[in-house]
């Protein structure tokens, strides 16, 4: 969603960065970094030092709303 082609790419994203995981149609996240002093808002998780929403990881079809 915040990468080239997507309908809100070139926007900023809310955690500031951009990374390609989940579901083919919808491959971009917007995330922020995370570790044991700077935790994740709820219901993120943090995973790999970024703050993730757990179906993203555990189910390739998940689709979410880009924010």
């Amino acid at each position: 969603c915040c990468a080239s082609g997507f309908v809100k790419s070139g926007q900023e994203c809310l955690g500031g960065l951009c990374e390609a995981t989940g579901n083919d149609a919808n491959p971009f996240y917007c995330t922020q970094a995370c570790d044991a002093s700077a935790p994740c808002p709820a219901p993120y998780e943090c995973a790999a030092g970024f703050c993730w929403i757990p179906q993203t990881i555990s189910d390739p079809s998940f689709m979410y709303t880009c924010q």
